[in-house]
């Protein structure tokens, strides 16, 4: 074979052995590995998601959003307690005596809420965590508006370390601490 015709392949061959290789069994490097999934409103998905996610909850949801105006996602929250799931919601102040909260019907059907923020401060976080082990978060309001009218995004994180500093700050609101 001429020189013309193999080194294409040679160099090919050569800058495959520079990746790194991972093979199919190495569970433990596949599990540190980041899973992030994007998802952009209007109509992008975002709310089927996350009603994915409370159908597919196994043990805890804790929750931290600016509002909750959603009424399939306040029956998603309600139906996920009825399976036994331990839910907690921090939520603003101002914004669960807003038109439209669905935060008193959460109370109703034995959800923990707390109220976050105060006259001239506002609890804006949009995350919630679920199992310990996913995170959502991003600009996605918990609103019909944020799944069919606004310009949102939404991003669902499994990396340990990330949600690991997503279940801590929700621990140190829920205890009043910021």
């Amino acid at each position: 074979m001429s020189p013309t015709r193999w080194w294409p392949a040679a160099l090919l061959l050569g800058a495959l052995a520079l990746l790194p290789f991972r093979s199919g069994g190495d569970a433990e490097a596949q599990a540190r590995t980041p899973v992030i999934d994007v998802y952009f409103s209007p109509k992008g998905g975002t709310r089927d998601r996350l009603l994915k996610e409370f159908n597919l909850c196994k043990t805890s949801i804790d929750i931290c959003v600016y509002d909750i105006s959603s009424g399939l996602l306040a029956g998603a929250i309600k139906d996920a307690k009825g399976r036994g799931r331990k839910i907690r919601v921090i939520t603003d102040s101002r914004m669960a005596g807003g038109d439209g909260s669905e935060v008193e019907f959460l109370k109703k059907n034995g959800i923990e809420v707390t109220v976050a923020g105060g006259w001239g401060k506002s609890m804006h976080n949009k995350f919630a965590v679920f199992d310990g082990g996913l995170v959502v978060t991003g600009s996605y309001n918990w609103s019909d508006g944020a799944e069919e009218g606004n310009r949102e995004n939404a991003i669902f994180i499994k990396d340990a370390e990330t949600v690991g500093k997503y279940r801590e700050e929700f621990e140190k609101l829920w205890a009043g601490k910021k």
